[in-house]
């Protein structure tokens, strides 16, 4: 017999985040909701850093966020999850005004389990190397010292 996948809970406070922001963004948010939820019933649903967070097992899985004039979505393994649509905002899709922007339901919910897909095989999100540091000046008093 198939194992059946009960829809874990929907947290009140991202049904707030998004009564609470620019008509524009509020059919965009919940569409991207929507999508998570489809692709995967195991989500867990949270507010992290005062923005809508989904987890998986325990360990990141995407954000969305909506701004004055844009909402974005964004995947924790951005590396590793590129949709050629990033930088003109955070997340994987740019600046988003209308589900226009986005790609189809389809696309994104393979995305979403691609996501889920990275976190059961143990890999870690890859981050950028930061440079290194520049040197601080030194004042005369102490370089004689």
């Amino acid at each position: 017999m198939a194992r059946q996948h009960r829809a874990m809970p929907r947290d009140i406070r991202i049904d707030d985040y998004i009564a609470g922001r620019a008509a524009f963004a509020q059919p965009i948010l919940a569409w991207l909701r929507d999508r998570v939820h489809a692709a995967c019933p195991d989500v867990k649903e949270s507010i992290k850093w005062s923005m809508p967070a989904f987890s998986y097992k325990g360990k990141p899985l995407a954000n969305m966020a909506a701004f004055k004039a844009h909402a974005t979505f964004g995947f924790w393994h951005r590396q590793e999850l590129k949709t050629g649509l990033e930088g003109s905002a955070m997340g994987q899709y740019g600046r988003v005004v209308s589900l226009e922007d986005l790609p189809d339901a389809a696309t994104i919910e393979r995305q979403v389990k691609d996501a889920m897909a990275l976190t059961d095989s143990g890999t870690k999100p890859e981050r950028a190397a930061k440079g290194p540091k520049p040197e601080l000046p030194v004042p005369p008093e102490l370089a004689e010292a």
